[in-house]
């Protein structure tokens, strides 16, 4: 986060980022511009929703990376993506 302090420029977070606490902190008490989620995403797609609407307090996702090793990058833990369900 010191980076984003020296620089001249949008500073990006990536990776560990799982709880709504810890981001949202980030957000309102640094200068980091955006944060960046990847496997959360993949676990739950609809993370940010949830957020929005108060229904999640942290991800899903353990960070074990076996969705990389999926054809189609899919969590081994939700093996049919929810946006494939028909509920």
């Amino acid at each position: 986060m010191r980076l984003a302090e020296v620089v001249n420029a949008p500073v990006i977070l990536v990776g560990g980022l799982r709880s709504r606490l810890v981001m949202e902190t980030l957000l309102h008490n640094s200068k980091i511009a955006l944060l960046s989620l990847s496997r959360p995403l993949i676990r739950q797609p609809d993370f940010p929703k949830l957020l929005e609407n108060g229904k999640a307090e942290k991800v899903e996702c353990i960070s074990c990376n076996a969705c990389y090793k999926t054809d189609g990058h899919t969590c081994i833990f939700t093996p049919t993506p929810r946006w494939l369900c028909d509920n």
